[in-house]
């Protein structure tokens, strides 16, 4: 028997592990000791039809960085506003899979302007969910940046990440 589809309003929170599959350089110089962590929260509608569910949603996504450029240490943080649409397929009593288009701001608010082309990043997503109980699940899921993809903004959003989380469905729809 197959998973049962749920339809209603979810929320999502996770763990990010993010790192970059190609060395990050600044001024032809690679950056060393890189490192990148932090967590990602959001709502996801989610509206089941046949053996998939189709997911829309929208959150917040902090990331934390380190590293060291020539003979200085730097750290710093970031936030990334993100919406997403995904489809899971349902299979097995407790497991869904699929894939997602985020869409998020790459460059900051105050820094926005109408004539540049990289003001959003696009990433594709590959999403895994096990069922915990009827409204409790853990997801697991891969993200890589498809565009822009340079360096000055890899440096602070890394190309690949990595989240582990739940999901919880809400009781109100």
């Amino acid at each position: 028997m197959g998973l049962k589809a749920q339809k209603g309003l979810f929320a999502e929170a996770g763990f990010v592990d993010a790192f970059n599959s190609r060395t990050v350089q600044v001024d032809s110089e690679p950056i060393k000791n890189y490192q990148s962590y932090g967590y990602r929260a959001g709502l996801f509608l989610n509206y089941p039809v046949k053996k998939f569910d189709v997911r829309l949603g929208a959150g917040v996504k902090q990331l934390f960085f380190s590293g060291r450029y020539q003979t200085n240490n730097f750290t710093g943080n970031v936030s990334k506003f993100t919406a997403n649409l995904s489809s899971l397929y349902r299979f097995g009593s407790s497991w869904k899979a699929g894939v997602a288009i985020d869409l998020e701001n790459n460059r900051d608010f105050n820094e926005f302007r109408s004539k540049t082309s990289d003001l959003f990043r696009y990433n594709a997503r590959v999403l895994v969910n096990y069922k915990i109980s009827e409204q409790l699940f853990l997801n697991l899921d891969y993200c890589k940046a498809l565009s822009p993809y340079e360096d000055y903004y890899l440096l602070t959003n890394p190309t690949d990440q990595i989240t582990i989380g739940i999901n919880y469905k809400l009781p109100w729809l």
